[in-house]
């Protein structure tokens, strides 16, 4: 099976295709998934500058300060959020 190459949010889904939606549940979504602040930005820039919905601008807005909030938790504890678990993998093999 070939790999697939790996795309970015805005490659996938650029930002006019998703905000011209107004389904909060599929903006939402690909808002979950982004992981950096770069992205969420360039999302924010389009949204201002077309519809300037408050509840898009501020979904985009907290997602842009949850990935500075919990960067150092989230390496703390490592794979672990992989599988569902509050507590950092050993490498003790228990």
């Amino acid at each position: 099976m070939s790999e697939r190459p790996s795309r970015s949010i805005p490659e996938a889904v650029p930002p006019a295709t998703l905000l011209e939606t107004d389904s909060r549940r599929l903006i939402r979504g690909d808002v979950v998934c982004m992981h950096d602040v770069e992205t969420v930005r360039e999302y924010v820039c389009y949204e201002d500058r077309h519809r300037r919905r408050r509840w898009v601008l501020r979904m985009l807005a907290d997602r842009a300060a949850t990935p500075r909030e919990f960067a150092p938790r989230m390496a703390q504890l490592g794979a672990g959020l992989v599988l569902g678990t509050d507590e950092p993998l050993s490498d003790t093999g228990g």
